[in-house]
């Protein structure tokens, strides 16, 4: 759930928007890009989401993490842009 998009529990939607911010035109742009197969189409509809939420400020972000993992030289795993990890990404570096 986006941290801009409208709170609506009944839909299980903007369960991570803390602070009551609601844009209609930038929710449409959430649900159109999640809907979206084209890949290109999809990256196009999130980018104009994202400057929207930016422009619009809903939240000032404090802190931005970064993430590590260890992971044995035998191993590989590719990492996830969203910081999950998941044992099914690991994979035998031979």
């Amino acid at each position: 759930s986006s941290l801009a998009e409208t709170q609506n529990r009944a839909e299980g939607r903007g369960g991570n928007n803390f602070s009551g911010f609601s844009n209609p035109t930038l929710d449409k742009l959430i649900h159109q890009a999640e809907q979206e197969l084209d890949d290109a189409r999809r990256a196009a509809l999130t980018a104009q989401a994202t400057r929207m939420a930016v422009a619009d400020l809903p939240f000032i972000p404090l802190l931005f993490t970064r993430l590590s993992w260890g992971i044995r030289h035998d191993l590989s795993m590719t990492a996830r842009a969203d910081g999950a990890t998941f044992a099914a990404l690991v994979r035998s570096a031979n």
